[in-house]
């Protein structure tokens, strides 16, 4: 039986100003005019060649620090130019700019959630820059809204939309708001199809999102990336996917919600973290963080006695796991990023996804298999 949604009701002002996706924080620095030229000269040296074309900015890479390149469209040059201030753009020979202050930290900030929130580069399997849709399905771009819809046989008289759920990865699954999981590509097909969650490059998908984001503020709005005609389609294939599955989706519920994952882990690194500055000495910890401890971790107390060695080396060894986990996720092949680094950018990371309501289905990945 074909839906009707003739005159279904859309509550968009509601869930349109829900957060998709929301750029990472990284400090304005300022490169010094003299530093800029060096730059300049140096990166003459290096390459051999002038850039592509005088749409080529050049930006520091807040996850390793290294000068990154991406080339936007005139618009978006534009955008940045009208925006902030001159002394942001060192204007090279070729027509390039090297960026800096408040420009950078805004372009810079966009990259790395594409990069590594969404997860564009580690999905690139070949390092060829460009991603096929088989590459783009393992991107954590897609995004949806949840809620609840009524119906009268076969019309559907409204959907009330109660919260978006972001950071999807697009070959992976969703999970409404009963806890069960929904095939994300075969949920919202048709804007899939359209191409509408990710661009083939970083530098498509760096241009659209500054295109996108109007107030220059780090955080893309659910009604910033999708038009109103978008939002209608996008609730249509999920009403429609939901009535098809009778509200069970693919049958399963979240295999992952019991799971100790790297997220969890940053949860308790407060507690751990104290213990270790004070040489695991338990008394270093208020009432509250002591009984938090023996909850999850009863098997480290014999009585009122910690084993403090044993917790020592289960730490460290969770230690250990974290990074190897972490360079893998940001891709950090090289492993540049000590445990103080890769710690500040994964809790800023799961700040983001925490605040998107990104399940936990997305982290099968990202499980810690050191709970004894």
């Amino acid at each position: 039986m074909a839906l009707d949604f003739s005159s279904m009701k859309v509550d968009y002002d509601k869930i349109g100003t829900s957060t998709i996706y929301k750029s990472l924080r990284n400090s304005i620095s300022y490169i010094s005019n003299s530093s800029l030229k060096e730059l300049d000269i140096t990166l003459s040296l290096e390459s051999g060649v002038k850039a592509q074309n005088s749409n080529t900015i050049y930006f520091k890479d807040l996850i390793t620090s290294r000068l990154t390149q991406s080339t936007l469209s005139k618009e978006s040059i534009s955008i940045l130019k009208e925006n902030f201030s001159q002394d942001d753009f060192y204007q090279r020979s070729d027509g390039s700019y090297i960026l800096t202050g408040k420009a950078e930290s805004f372009v810079s900030g966009w990259y790395a959630d594409i990069a590594y929130q969404r997860a564009y580069l580690s999905a690139d399997e070949n390092n060829d820059g460009y991603l096929e849709q088989s590459e783009l399905d393992n991107t954590r771009s897609g995004f949806i809204t949840h809620g609840w819809y009524t119906r009268n046989n076969d019309k559907i008289l409204s959907m009330s939309n109660v919260y978006t759920e972001s950071y999807i990865q697009l070959n992976g699954y969703s999970k409404s708001i009963a806890g069960v999981s929904q095939n994300f590509k075969l949920n919202q097909k048709n804007l899939y199809n359209d191409g509408k969650f990710a661009s083939n490059t970083i530098d498509l998908e760096l241009d659209k999102t500054i295109k996108n984001d109007k107030n220059l503020d780090g955080i893309l709005q659910y009604n910033e990336v999708l038009s109103r005609s978008e939002m209608l389609q996008s609730n249509i294939d999920n009403i429609s996917y939901m009535a098809r599955t009778n509200g069970f989706g693919e049958g399963f519920f979240d295999f992952n919600a019991d799971s100790y994952t790297l997220f969890d882990f940053m949860e308790d690194m407060q507690s751990y973290e104290k213990l270790a500055q004070n040489d695991f000495d338990i008394s270093s910890l208020d009432e509250t963080e002591l009984a938090s401890l023996k909850e999850k971790l009863l098997e480290f107390f014999d009585g009122d006695e910690f084993k403090k060695y044993d917790f020592k080396e289960y730490y460290e060894n969770l230690q250990n796991e974290f990074k190897n986990i972490s360079s893998r996720y940001l891709n950090d092949t090289e492993k540049n990023l000590d445990y103080e680094q890769l710690s500040k950018v994964m809790k800023e990371i799961f700040t983001n996804y925490k605040e998107t309501n990104t399940s936990s289905i997305n982290f099968t990945s990202l499980n810690l298999d050191l709970r004894v």
